[in-house]
């Protein structure tokens, strides 16, 4: 996966190697400049500190507290339960500060979101799939379902409370209904089933694609269906926003009918930037942000209207 780890602007490369029964998430920081060609080499790759090690562990990084700094999911082959039938989670853990990346993690939770899967493999992914300016988490597990949290960050702030998700999120044209999803099939002597779910947004719209890789070799990918760029439309009306130039680079402006604040997103989620004051005109500085599409979240002053509009950003 490409994430920009000491926020350079630059995007480095992680990825998670098993040998045996065992595995380790690695690093490497790019070495070129922002918006440059990526210049990596592979006798720089690090290993990062602190994390569980069992075979085919799925690391996933974002920013799940909001604060800027791009924490760690695991999905982990670790099991949490005490009795009964094994089952197993992700892990969280949060960003602690430091500006090296292989001693940046440390452990919050071992059971984030109180999700738990009794098949095991279970890999995380996150976007804003549905378009609301807010990431969404989305699971694969060695069963093959797909399962969806909408807003993840906002079900945080009940932490005795498990997620809430949906698995019927595959719609079925001969149908015309939304449906579960099993992709591959589990191999109950070997329990091999790994389908590797990843967000991308390949064609720049602003929504991002899902891309699941399958144990058997190849992608399976899916589009997003009807997904809406803001809140509801009485707010896309009360806000009138204006953004330009977009494509942009540099610097961007947006305009609103009333004084908003802003929130800069990547499509993973983490925050870009944030403008606290209010006002009805705001020029955004770009200056070090890589390449990509962006999601712009303008709230009203009392936080009671919201909406978004995408930036590509060049």
């Amino acid at each position: 996966m490409l994430v920009d780890l000491n926020r350079d602007g630059a995007l480095d490369m992680a990825f998670s190697a098993t040998t045996g029964t065992t595995s380790q998430v690695f690093y490497i920081l790019n070495q070129a400049a922002a918006g440059q060609p990526a210049v990596f080499d592979i006798n720089q790759a690090t290993a990062i500190a602190n994390l569980p090690n069992r075979a085919h562990d799925a690391p996933c990084f974002t920013d799940v507290d909001g604060d800027g700094n791009l924490d760690l999911l695991i999905g982990t082959n670790v099991n949490t339960a005490t009795t009964g039938t094994a089952r197993y989670g992700i892990q969280y853990f949060r960003h602690n500060g430091s500006t090296t990346p292989a001693q940046t993690y440390t452990l919050s939770t071992t059971t984030f979101g109180q999700i738990q899967s009794a098949a095991g493999n279970l890999h995380p992914t996150v976007a804003d799939f549905d378009g609301d300016g807010k990431p969404d988490l989305l699971t694969a597990d060695a069963s093959g379902e797909l399962r969806f949290y909408a807003d993840f960050r906002t079900q945080l702030l009940t932490p005795t409370a498990p997620f809430v998700g949906r698995a019927d999120i595959i719609y079925n044209g001969l149908l015309n209904a939304y449906r579960s999803a099993q992709l591959g099939v589990q191999r109950s002597a070997e329990g091999k089933n790994r389908p590797a779910p990843v967000a991308a947004d390949l064609n720049g719209d602003g929504a991002p694609e899902l891309l699941v890789g399958m144990e058997t070799g190849g992608i399976t990918a899916f589009a997003a269906r009807g997904r809406v760029l803001s809140t509801n439309p009485a707010a896309e009306a009360a806000l009138e926003l204006r953004l330009f130039p977009n494509p942009a680079t540099g610097t961007a402006s947006l305009e609103a009918a009333q004084p908003v604040r802003l929130t800069v997103l990547d499509l993973t989620g983490r925050r870009i930037r944030t403008v606290a004051e209010s006002a009805r005109l705001h020029t955004l500085d770009l200056t070090n942000v890589a390449a990509g599409v962006y999601l712009v979240r303008a709230e009203s002053t009392n936080g009671e209207i919201a909406a978004v509009r995408r930036l590509l950003v060049r």
